[in-house]
């Protein structure tokens, strides 16, 4: 099995095994012994092709970001990302190994935990976005900076129905559902987004840009065996409004998530924004992007439905 050769140089090892199962990469985990004799894993992703490399320089990135600003044990230790040295164009992204269990995460430690990452982040240039634009499972998110997050959320949405046009080219697809869905965002950008997150900016209250996950559903969230820890990966990151973040909880893919305990946990210390009385809508509208995302991603071919689209 190939490994990167940075590993090679500094310790033995000893296997590389396929380890769990993913949609779009080939996860393992490697068993090493360091220089001190200190038994050590990592956790190892491998995906083919261009995209392969601008997937796992995002999500390299996107942990790295996230390290940097959470409580110590929720981000595994992201080490390297790179192109391997043999064989066809295949890249790598390295991390610590956290060996996990199936249980639900404890809600009071995730979202003390959630809620800490999303306070201390800032955005040096105070805008929303991210240095790159980092994908969500096969499919890349456009991310350029923007200083209003109502034209930034415009961005987002417009970088998804592209991808959905060009899924619809690429299998010449005649499909009313997806017809009915560039409609819908097109009566979203035109009349919708502006009555729900406009009044976020005004004289008295205004959102800054916080650095979230992403992708935080049911499947990126892992509780330690050993410890009884809660950790999250596979993030798709950038700076956003912090609502976003737990907008993904209300999808039925979701089995704990979707739990009203968690939106209530998270709720009691990163407070609802202003105006109130329009948390609902925020959800859903934000809702619209992610449901989108997910039905495009899945080469159009799941009802959007199965992926929590509010009626």
């Amino acid at each position: 099995t190939e490994v990167p050769e940075l590993l090679e140089e500094v310790m033995q090892i000893h296997s590389c095994d396929s380890y769990g199962s993913s949609l779009w990469s080939k996860p393992a985990k490697i068993s090493t012994t360091l220089a001190d004799g200190e038994p050590k894993l990592f956790f190892l992703k491998c995906i083919e092709g261009p995209d392969g490399r601008a997937m796992l320089e995002g999500e390299f990135k996107s942990m790295r970001a996230l390290y940097r600003v959470a409580p110590e044990n929720f981000v595994p230790w992201p080490y390297a990302w790179g192109k391997l040295a043999s064989g066809p164009e295949k890249y790598f992204y390295l991390s610590e190994f956290i060996e996990m269990d199936k249980r639900k995460p404890d809600p009071d430690q995730l979202c003390e935990k959630l809620y800490q990452m999303h306070k201390e982040s800032q955005s040096q240039s105070r805008a929303f976005g991210f240095d790159i634009n980092t994908w969500r499972g096969k499919l890349p998110q456009n991310l350029k900076r923007n200083r209003s997050w109502e034209k930034f959320y415009v961005q987002l949405l417009e970088g998804v129905k592209e991808q959905l046009e060009s899924v619809k080219e690429q299998h010449r697809m005649k499909n009313s559902t997806s017809e009915k869905l560039e409609k819908i965002v097109d009566h979203l950008i035109a009349h919708v987004v502006k009555k729900v997150l406009g009044p976020l900016h005004t004289e008295v209250h205004n959102i800054k840009p916080t650095l979230i996950h992403g992708y935080l559903w049911d499947q990126n969230v892992g509780v330690e065996s050993r410890t009884g820890n809660v950790f999250i990966f596979d993030a798709s990151s950038f700076y956003a409004h912090y609502e976003m973040e737990i907008a993904l909880w209300r999808s039925e893919m979701n089995k704990f998530l979707s739990m009203e305990v968690y939106k209530r946990k998270y709720l009691e210390r990163m407070r609802i924004s202003h105006p109130r009385n329009q948390f609902e809508d925020r959800m859903k509208i934000y809702s619209c992007y992610l449901a989108l995302h997910q039905f495009v991603c899945r080469d159009a071919k799941y009802l959007i439905e199965e992926y929590g689209f509010p009626s």
